[in-house]
């Protein structure tokens, strides 16, 4: 399996994209609240990875379409990174900004860039709703399954849905978009 990934990392950046909404609805927040610390297991570090290896593979083959870097889109995404870069070296604790600038970084670049890309097949887009839904489905039977140990009772509803989501907003807002959409 670690081969597999190792492959992907380095000669299917695209495959490994399509491969986050596979892994996002069972991915477990993990949170240090002692040293201000979190992350979602196994999402990003993937997106970290792709993040350093999206860099890397520009500088080696310089190949990335401008068309996308002149959208104004683009021009917004990297607007606000550039300010967020500016008031991270004014703020009063450096630190923190920064990390929240890199954690920015490693969802924008694999999310849009390589997205744009990576959705010109339209195909692609299908593909990656049903491959997200397909592990939903595991979640909303696992939260179905907790929700009648209480007997569907209101106040378990507000945490049936841990480990993969930490609050019954962001779980029913998931459900909302999902249901709006079929």
């Amino acid at each position: 399996m670690l081969v597999l990934l190792a492959y992907l990392f380095f000669f299917k950046l695209d495959i490994l994209l399509l491969l986050i909404p596979l892994s996002t609805p069972l991915a477990i927040n993990i949170r240090d609240f002692d040293m201000g610390f979190g992350i979602s297991l196994p999402t990003e570090p993937i997106l970290f990875g792709i993040f350093i290896l999206f860099f890397i593979k520009l500088l080696w083959d310089h190949k990335f379409d401008r068309k996308i870097l002149k959208h104004p889109v683009t021009i917004a995404i990297i607007f606000s990174l550039l300010w967020m870069f500016i008031t991270s070296l004014t703020s009063s604790i450096p630190l923190v900004s920064f990390k929240y600038l890199i954690a920015r970084l490693w969802f924008v670049v694999p999310v849009y860039l390589i997205g744009t890309q990576v959705f010109k097949k339209f195909d692609n887009i299908k593909l990656f709703s049903w491959l997200y839904v397909s592990t939903l489905i595991i979640v909303i039977a696992y939260t179905i399954y907790n929700h009648a140990q209480f007997n569907f009772n209101e106040k378990a509803g507000h945490f049936v849905m841990t480990p993969f989501y930490n609050d019954h907003t962001a779980y029913g807002a998931i459900l909302a978009f999902l249901f709006l959409f079929s």
